[in-house]
């Protein structure tokens, strides 16, 4: 009768453990999936880039968004980081905006920006890229299925590294 006991129980602790490891394997280390993405890949000089995201995290705890933006022809500039707040941990659509000189020797120059989203267990999702090239097109509609967060703004990429009028890396003038 003991024996059988000590066997309940201990089939009893292994299904419980199961159970309970079941839900902590699908936690832990999920990262943050980018579900769709969008960005015009030509504008005028002066234009505010806009760079379009759904993405969405498991476990609900994105922290944020991580940009990396190169010019053609210079070094790497500054890690941009957007804060995520409230719902947006969870699942975030909207869009990033980078503001871009009016410059015309702007023209022909690329731009490239990477993106991650970072959660606070520090699980990263896929690295997404951009490029944008600067040159005298009409402005283009956005396409319809980002009309519907077209006014959800989620952050600024701010570049204090590029100069407006040069393109050479400076201090204190913005892209």
């Amino acid at each position: 009768m003991r024996k059988r006991m000590l066997f309940v129980l201990l089939l009893t602790v292994l299904f419980i453990d199961c159970a309970g490891s079941e839900d902590f394997d699908v936690l832990p280390g999920h990262q943050p999936v980018i579900h769709d993405s969008y960005a015009r890949s030509v504008v005028r000089p002066g234009t505010t880039w806009r760079i379009y995201l759904h993405a969405e995290d498991y476990e609900g705890d994105m922290e944020e968004i991580v940009t990396f933006v190169t010019q053609t022809g210079t070094a790497p500039f500054q890690t941009h980081y957007v804060k995520l707040k409230g719902e947006d941990t969870k699942e975030v659509a909207g869009y990033l905006y980078l503001p871009t000189p009016s410059d015309t020797q702007m023209l022909g120059d690329r731009i490239q920006v990477m993106l991650v989203l970072r959660d606070s267990r520090g699980n990263s999702s896929q690295p997404i890229k951009f490029s944008l090239r600067f040159d005298y097109v009409a402005l283009e509609e956005i396409p319809e299925k980002w009309k519907g967060v077209a006014n959800r703004r989620l952050g600024v990429i701010t570049n204090e590294d590029v100069s407006a009028s040069q393109g050479r890396p400076t201090r204190g003038k913005g892209l």
